[in-house]
């Protein structure tokens, strides 16, 4: 197909109506989200976003511009986050009716974050020219990096995601960042989209898309290099991780009927494995593995303590745990508790950054469905925290612990005066069956271990438990749906600080900046 006939084709998609260049919106962002995990079509990036470019150059008013924006938004979340939904469909949820809400409604709330770039960018550019193209990228990327930030945030699936199948390429993300690396890829990607719509001469044409391949070809063999130059590390003394993956439906989970039976699949994991003599062993038990309530048991506790004991010497037990505090107005805390062979607490981080509606409710008292949900949700902790325990600092080095979801908030998951060694993640993904939902979670777990450069253990209570190095290689999981206990040397964090973790999203903040005012002054000239 010639050039001048691809030309024509664009030229046609331009000037068509505005419900019809808003459903190619549309159909662009539906099979953007294929380009996520678990199936990281990384390809599609080019022909999504470049037909999401083409369809928003054909703007003419602003609600054009909005609406077609907010269709290709619409489409992305929908298909890359229908499976949220599925935790109202977990038997004897009483708010099943609210799934319909669930399914459609965050979708149509997060795509007006790209409604309101793409009026924007229509206010402020002509996508015809190269400022304009240089414009569209940073305010997209800018409307990403507001969508982790406002209301608590929820960076999920940012663009830059699709190279969790590519490791070579996510090494980007050591320098950059997550929105570092999706505004990279967007600049790629959306390239082909600009050139059909501009229509430069065909020496421009060539010399961008050369331009392309040379680049991403050399940030392939940076990242490959990075890769083949850092093997995994272990420190001679460094502990055995005891990853436990009971695999409890969530319907059971919370069962009065079926408590003995979840606990025993949690304590036959602490010794399905055969003792280890020469290093400490710290088994990680999943969020809310246990409770305040059962640990107040003497027979529980004894079960527990006498099961430690036969993993070996100086036994940890690494595990979320469901705090309940005070009598007449209890208070309730998403934990992680530390405790040592005789169930003795060590050290104990308190979840942070809770889930809106999920575990807390934003402006309860504002609210009038509040009398109908009857939630009083937790209490948040301080922050990310590095903890020690104390008695083991020679042997388990300090660590960063994160509850659940904190792991999908780059930049967020560290003390930053405070450097550990390795990060501690225990999840929950069973309220959402066998969908995408955990797989893009271990995904972006594994960009934390880039970004930092620090090795993530993460049990998960039905998967994907993992443990991953500090270059993002997963050096042992268990897979969705399924049991499993495996033991794991820890591996040792990166020898230096990878650069994004000195300036974290500074430079491509300033960057955006600068494109945004440029581009805006010039265009009002």
């Amino acid at each position: 197909m010639t050039l001048s006939r691809l030309h024509a084709i664009a030229d046609r998609m331009i000037t068509l109506p505005v419900f019809a260049r808003a459903g190619l919106a549309w159909l662009a962002g539906s099979l953007m989200a294929l380009t996520m995990a678990p199936t990281s079509w990384w390809p599609l990036l080019f022909p999504c976003l470049s037909l999401f470019y083409i369809t928003l150059a054909g703007t003419r008013t602003w609600r054009d511009a909005a609406f077609t924006g907010w269709a290709f938004g619409f489409g992305f979340f929908l298909f890359g986050l229908f499976w949220i939904s599925n935790a109202l469909l977990v038997p004897g949820n009483p708010f099943i009716w609210v799934w319909p809400l669930a399914l459609v409604g965050l979708p149509m709330a997060l795509a007006l974050f790209t409604a309101v770039s793409a009026w924007i960018i229509w206010r402020f550019a002509d996508l015809k020219k190269w400022d304009g193209f240089a414009f569209f990228c940073a305010v997209l990327i800018g409307g990403e990096y507001l969508r982790g930030h406002i209301l608590t945030g929820f960076p999920w699936n940012l663009y830059g995601y699709a190279w969790a199948g590519m490791l070579p390429m996510a090494q980007i993300a050591a320098l950059v960042g997550p929105y570092g690396l999706s505004l990279i890829t967007l600049t790629w990607a959306a390239l082909p989209g600009f050139l059909f719509a501009a229509k430069p001469k065909r020496r421009v044409v060539i010399t961008a898309l050369l331009s392309t391949i040379i680049t991403m070809a050399a940030l392939y063999g940076w990242g490959a290099i990075r890769l083949h130059t850092n093997p995994t590390h272990f420190a001679e003394n460094a502990p055995i991780i005891r990853l436990i993956q009971p695999n409890i439906p969530q319907a059971d989970k919370w069962d009065p009927e079926k408590t003995t039976l979840n606990l025993q699949k949690l304590i036959d994991g602490l010794t399905i494995n055969p003792p280890v003599a020469e290093r400490t062993v710290v088994a990680v038990w999943p969020e809310t593995a246990i409770s305040t309530r059962l640990m107040s048991i003497p027979d529980v506790r004894l079960a527990i303590a006498s099961s430690m004991k036969l993993m070996g010497s100086n036994p940890l037990l690494l595990t979320g745990i469901l705090i309940r505090e005070g009598d007449e107005t209890p208070s309730y805390g998403n934990s992680l508790v530390a405790f040592d062979a005789d169930l003795q607490a060590l050290a104990r981080f308190d979840k942070a950054h809770l889930v809106p509606f999920g575990e807390y409710i934003p402006l309860q008292s504002l609210l009038p469905l509040t009398p109908l949900v009857q939630f009083s949700g937790f209490a948040p902790g301080p922050g990310p925290q590095t903890l020690t325990l104390p008695g083991f600092e020679s042997v388990v080095p300090p660590f960063s612990p994160l509850v659940c979801y904190e792991i999908i908030f780059p930049g967020a998951v560290t003390d930053a005066h405070h450097r550990p060694a390795w990060i501690v993640n225990v999840t929950n993904d069973g309220w959402y069956g066998n969908s995408p939902g955990p797989y893009q979670h271990l995904a972006q777990t594994m960009f934390r271990a880039i970004e930092e450069g620090l090795p993530v253990v993460r049990s998960a209570n039905n998967g994907i438990s993992a443990i991953i190095d500090p270059y993002g290689r997963i050096l042992t999981r268990i897979p969705y749906d399924k049991p499993g206990s495996v033991d794991v040397i820890l591996p040792a964090a990166s020898s230096e600080a990878p650069f994004y973790v000195v300036w974290r999203d500074g430079p491509v903040l300033i960057l955006l900046v600068l494109i945004i005012l440029c581009c805006a002054i010039r265009r009002r000239l």
